[in-house]
């Protein structure tokens, strides 16, 4: 129970310094991509000029805080779908809690809370994307303090409480390898003009690393064709990964308004008008 609560309580503190970097990383971008945001500063523009405190209350910076607290909202909603269905989730194959569901189908809320609200979500899903990746990193800390996702046995290793036995602290590495991609990511944003590419990239990236480090797993040993079942998703997450670039690719090649335009669905309006 003790090293329950301290897994729980290691991942609320990597929540919420992730928040926290999120909104200042955000604040200090002056990230203003939030259309309603945009809409609702213009709109107030009567009320600012007649009013002092309205310009102060209505000022833009108020709209960029409101703007770096959507994205925190938005990087909790990643994992809003985090579990196994429970036929899958046992300790043959799969945990009931899983990051892959968040990699898989978490995005997919987060890219539909951006679409209603109004925010380019190709543009704002690369920059949480890094966050992403941080987050499973230093996520693997609260494995290894519960002494779960454990490694092979290792006469150098370090003992885990959980299983008794003297192990590979692979949890560790994987906390080395998923800030090691949040990094790489990072470095990514800051060379590259084209959009949407970041989160497939990471699934790429994640997925690669995390099928070598499985061979380091001591757990969930089952085999689906001589693989481990994680590994059979790390390689679900590298296709997925490599044909969400290759179609960006292809709509980038015949129309660059995709490329530099601010939100698919008008580049999707704008080709049926034309």
């Amino acid at each position: 129970m003790i090293k329950a609560d301290l897994y729980d309580q290691i991942n609320n503190v990597v929540n919420i310094v992730i928040s926290v970097a999120i909104f200042i990383f955000f604040m200090c971008r002056r990230e203003n991509n939030w259309s309603l945001a945009r809409i609702a500063y213009e709109k107030t523009e009567g009320l600012r000029q007649k009013n002092k405190f309205l310009s102060v209350l209505f000022s833009k910076w108020t709209f960029i805080v409101l703007t770096s607290a959507a994205y925190i909202g938005l990087y909790n909603a990643f994992f809003a779908i985090g579990d196994f269905p429970p036929f899958l989730a046992n300790d043959t194959y799969f945990t009931y809690t899983n990051y892959f569901c968040a990699l898989f189908f978490g995005i997919l809320v987060v890219i539909a809370i951006q679409i209603i609200v109004g925010m380019d979500f190709r543009h704002s899903t690369d920059l949480l994307t890094p966050f992403y990746a941080l987050d499973m990193g230093l996520g693997k800390i609260a494995c290894f303090s519960a002494g779960c996702c454990y490694g092979i046995e290792w006469t150098n290793g370090m003992y885990n409480h959980k299983t008794g036995r003297i192990e590979f602290p692979v949890q560790l590495l994987e906390v080395f390898v998923g800030v090691l991609i949040a990094i790489l990511l990072f470095f990514y944003l800051t060379k590259r003009k084209t959009k949407g590419k970041a989160y497939p990239l990471y699934m790429i990236l994640y997925g690669a690393t995390r099928f070598l480090t499985e061979f380091l797993h001591g757990d969930h040993i089952a085999n689906w064709l001589g693989l481990k079942p994680y590994q059979i998703l790390c390689l679900i997450s590298i296709l997925i990964g490599s044909v969400w670039i290759v179609v960006i690719n292809v709509l980038e090649k015949r129309d660059k308004r995709f490329l530099y335009g601010t939100d698919l669905v008008d580049f999707i309006l704008s080709k049926k008008k034309s």
